[in-house]
């Protein structure tokens, strides 16, 4: 994860579950939620805005489990052009991705936040 994360320094790489933030960097980009972010995928789009406050750190011994997986991903999950943009895009273009490409979409197919508390696993 950490050479993940080196290598592709501008963009997040764990789901919320593996995050914590310094409390001056979250309060000055907004704060974990955003009014203009109603989607699936506000981690990514919370570490986005982060970035703009200074640099991400991983530490190497941070060990954490996520909750058990969906069943079913498609309201949830963004699709592989998707993904493969996010990587691909340098972070000054990020701005574009999140707010100008990818929120349309995400409105589109009806993907709010909301669909992150379905949990069909129980």
């Amino acid at each position: 994860m950490a050479l993940t994360a080196s290598l592709l320094s501008g963009q997040g790489h764990t789901g919320t579950f593996g995050q914590a933030f310094r409390i001056a960097p979250l309060v000055a980009c907004g704060g974990p939620k955003s009014d203009d972010w109603p989607f699936v995928l506000y981690d990514h789009e919370l570490i986005h805005r982060v970035l703009k406050q200074g640099r991400l750190t991983h530490a190497a011994d941070h060990v954490c489990w996520p909750a058990p997986r969906r069943k079913v991903k498609g309201h949830v999950r963004w699709n592989l052009t998707e993904r493969l943009l996010y990587a691909l895009t340098p972070y000054a273009v990020k701005d574009w991705f999140f707010y100008s490409f990818l929120a349309p979409r995400l409105r589109a197919r009806g993907m709010f936040e909301a669909g992150l508390r379905v949990r069909d696993w129980e």
